[in-house]
């Protein structure tokens, strides 16, 4: 007989991850209530790294909930360089990885690539 199987079981699960006491490196959680604990009793800075650029914020972070372990550091540019996450007009690209040290080269070549874009668009605009 074939195995019947539901909706739920091809839904991703989400994995759960804290930074160790070093504030660099993801560890692993059992559930959803350690990481809300961690997050709550921690007090640890998750920004990794913030940059605005020409009207436009980079921001690096560490992102506990997520699908896949490769994941946990995400980086983001969004339209506007208000320091208030809900305000930002609109997202524009994002990047994830899993390491500390990934996520410090992902913000620079986000910042570089966002450059690119820049001049490119300045280029176009000059143009009749």
């Amino acid at each position: 007989m074939d195995e019947v199987i539901s909706p739920a079981d091809e839904q991703p699960r989400a994995l759960f991850f804290a930074l160790s006491d070093d504030g660099r490196t993801p560890k692993k959680l059992r559930s959803y209530f350690d990481w809300v604990h961690w997050e709550m009793m921690s007090f640890q800075d998750t920004s990794v790294s913030k940059s605005v650029v020409g009207g436009y914020h980079v921001s690096t972070v560490f992102w506990g909930i997520v699908e896949h372990r490769d994941q946990v550091f995400e980086t983001m540019i969004f339209e506007g360089d208000r320091r208030d996450r809900n305000s930002y007009e609109r997202e524009l690209a994002v990047w994830h990885c899993g390491t500390w040290e990934e996520a410090e080269r992902q913000h620079q070549e986000a910042l570089r690539w966002l450059d690119a874009e820049l001049e490119e668009a300045k280029t176009w605009n000059m143009l009749p």
